[in-house]
């Protein structure tokens, strides 16, 4: 049998710090609302859309509960999608140094 030195304590911090760094992607989300746009849109500029839009306007969609609404569905799909992607980096990066 042959003896492999254990390192995984020097690496443990570096694995967290990948899944980590991953999730802190979903701390600053916001929702795109359609605009296509990069770092998507703040709740001003997402009041101000919706009240462009009459048919939103006059349901009351331009409130800032549908935002945070927008803002917690959107955030919780990144996060998933963060973690998976942090579990095939971890996956990947485990290999490497093994």
């Amino acid at each position: 049998m042959v003896e492999v030195k254990s390192t995984s304590a020097n690496h443990d911090e570096t694995y967290l710090e990948l899944v980590r760094g991953a999730l802190r992607v979903c701390l600053n989300y916001k929702p795109s609302c359609g605009q296509g746009r990069i770092g998507g849109v703040t709740l001003e500029e997402f009041q101000r859309l919706y009240r462009e839009d009459e048919f939103y306007s006059w349901f009351g969609l331009d409130s800032p509960l549908v935002y945070a609404a927008h803002k917690a569905a959107g955030g919780m799909t990144s996060i998933y999608r963060q973690i998976g992607i942090s579990c095939q980096i971890l996956f990947q990066r485990v290999l490497q140094t093994r």
